[in-house]
């Protein structure tokens, strides 16, 4: 990310012409979102846009990109950014609907990546630390934790999700999804017990937040951690272990057909969850867990 302690400034308008080209909008786009994705060609975080006033969901969008014609050869290893203003039909992991106010923050980054690299089993945790790490840039002192493997937390709700996904046969992308309540939380009629109490950062700054000044904060924090995650996993790791919600906690834990309850005991360096539980420590891969509340 860049220097600073205020988030950026969308007031001039990037007059390279040539970034158009690579910038593909559908429908009546915000402005400010189109401004911030000339910006992001501008300094080479991405090197295409797919912007959209409406779709049904980016990583659906972007799977459908990969897979149709693969990335282009031309882009310098830039990742290519799907925008909509509005998701309709967002995924969330294990199957579960990512509802998206109007107002929310949603895209998907198609990103350069070699799924069995060394470092590829921490990609989900490092898309996390990203997260946290730009919300609490832009908007200090607020403190960012993270419900593995990714989810992140702000003054006790949920404010944004990640989906990565990729296809058997493209194993050099994957495609990141990321969903953020920016000024409304959803509103989750007869929720479920333990299910995730939904935030918003406008509700937890007590001010208002602009969807194109955080979209350049995530994607230059992304891309920054994503190098750092190659060159030095041990700090995402501690990054994580920072802004680890679960640790020393109860929890229950559903991964598959399989659940399990216990303490968190945190996540070790392959990624995985470690959880002390009746019959002995256990690893944990993948799965859904909850905090289990006292009383």
């Amino acid at each position: 990310m860049t220097n600073g302690t205020s988030p950026h400034s969308l007031s001039d308008e990037p007059d390279d012409s040539n970034h158009d080209l690579r910038i593909h909008t559908t429908g009546d786009v915000s402005d400010d979102l189109r401004r911030a994705t000339h910006r992001l060609i501008q300094q080479q975080l991405c090197g295409e846009v797919f912007h959209s006033a409406e779709t049904l969901s980016t990583n659906t969008d972007a799977l459908q990109e990969l897979g149709g014609r693969g990335p282009k050869p031309d882009l310098d290893g830039l990742p290519i950014l799907f925008l909509t203003d509005q998701q309709t039909a967002g995924r969330g992991r294990s199957g579960n609907q990512w509802q998206s106010p109007g107002d929310a923050l949603t895209f998907s980054m198609l990103q350069p990546w070699q799924i069995a690299s060394e470092s590829g089993h921490l990609l989900s945790l490092a898309v996390g630390v990203a997260i946290a790490q730009a919300i609490e840039h832009d908007h200090a002192p607020l403190i960012a934790r993270l419900k593995w493997p990714n989810d992140v937390y702000v003054s006790g709700g949920k404010v944004a999700g990640i989906l990565i996904e990729s296809l058997a046969r493209q194993n050099s992308h994957v495609v990141i999804g990321i969903g953020v309540n920016v000024d409304q939380a959803p509103a989750l009629d007869g929720a479920a017990a333990g299910q995730p109490t939904p935030q918003s950062l406008a509700k937890a700054t007590g001010s208002p937040v602009s969807r194109a000044a955080l979209l350049i904060s995530i994607v230059e924090s992304l891309a920054e951690t994503l190098r750092q995650l190659q060159q030095s996993p041990s700090e995402i790791l501690n990054a994580y272990r920072q802004r680890c919600l679960l640790a020393g906690k109860p929890i229950s834990l559903l991964s598959g057909q399989r659940s399990v309850s216990g303490t968190c005991i945190g996540v070790l360096d392959n990624g995985a969850l470690e959880v002390q539980t009746p019959t002995g420590i256990q690893q944990h891969f993948s799965g859904e867990t909850r905090l289990i509340r006292s009383g």
